[in-house]
């Protein structure tokens, strides 16, 4: 009840289409839009925080949509953590730590505002740890990590820190814009002796 003595008045811009739905969800539940508002505030804010924000598709890559549509600082305000790639497919995007890294043959940090067609990104939020033994296979990993995946039809962020031996990873060459995405312009390269980190926001992490 004391939380109800102090109540206040918030003042806020919404799209006219929003007005109007919360006004005819107001009248068919026979509540005053303070009481819908309010259990819709209360739903958004104390629901669990980890969401995945996406932009554009794999199926659209795939199809030859290459140019970038979201930019990267708009990006980053959904989270700090994922995956995705560049315009023109010009290398894998690692985001770790609020970060963006491009991996291309070798890898560089990218602290400009740039257009990205293809990302997928989420608050990092830790909560277990894995310990994995001496691994010579992704597929170790992965057969780790499957135990702790409760379901098939939910998204895990899963993050690997570690001291590799040896890294061979692959990435695209850049593809003209519309052509679709043709194996051979796929190139791997190595590096030996490497502490990295890894990670992905999707459930298929090792497909």
């Amino acid at each position: 009840m004391d939380n109800e003595k102090h109540m206040a008045n918030l003042a806020v811009t919404i799209p006219s289409s929003i007005e109007v739905a919360v006004r005819q969800l107001s009248t068919q539940r026979n509540t005053s839009l303070d009481n819908l508002v309010d259990a819709a505030l209360r739903g958004y804010l104390l629901s669990s925080p980890r969401r995945m924000y996406q932009i554009s598709t794999s199926t659209a890559l795939v199809e030859g949509v290459y140019s970038g549509s979201v930019s990267s600082s708009i990006l980053l305000e959904h989270g700090d953590f994922g995956v995705g790639t560049f315009e023109g497919l010009d290398g894998e995007m690692v985001i770790l730590d609020g970060e963006i890294y491009q991996a291309a043959g070798s890898v560089r940090r990218r602290s400009d505002d740039f257009l990205l067609p293809f990302a997928s990104i989420t608050h990092f939020r830790k909560d277990a740890v894995v310990p994995i033994e001496k691994t010579a296979r992704l597929k170790d990993i992965e057969l780790a990590c499957d135990p702790h995946r409760v379901s098939e039809n939910l998204f895990y962020a899963l993050r690997v820190d570690s001291v590799f031996d040896a890294v061979h990873v692959r990435a695209v060459h850049p593809v003209p814009q519309g052509r679709r995405t043709p194996s051979e312009r796929v190139r791997g390269f190595s590096a030996s002796g490497y502490p990295g980190h890894s990670g992905c926001s999707h459930q298929e992490i090792f497909a």
